[in-house]
């Protein structure tokens, strides 16, 4: 971290962002719950 770039500054990790929280992504979460009234939040994810 300060040896590489001289800062402090925390880097943005490599790969996929880890939250994705868009407004059609909630709508979908919303309408699947109206369906089905006993769902995982693991098969949410």
């Amino acid at each position: 971290m300060i040896g590489d770039t001289g800062s402090i500054d925390l880097a943005k990790p490599p790969g996929r962002p880890r939250i994705v929280r868009t407004k059609n992504m909630i709508q979908k979460v919303k309408n699947r719950l109206k369906r089905k009234k006993r769902v995982s939040t693991r098969k949410l994810a």
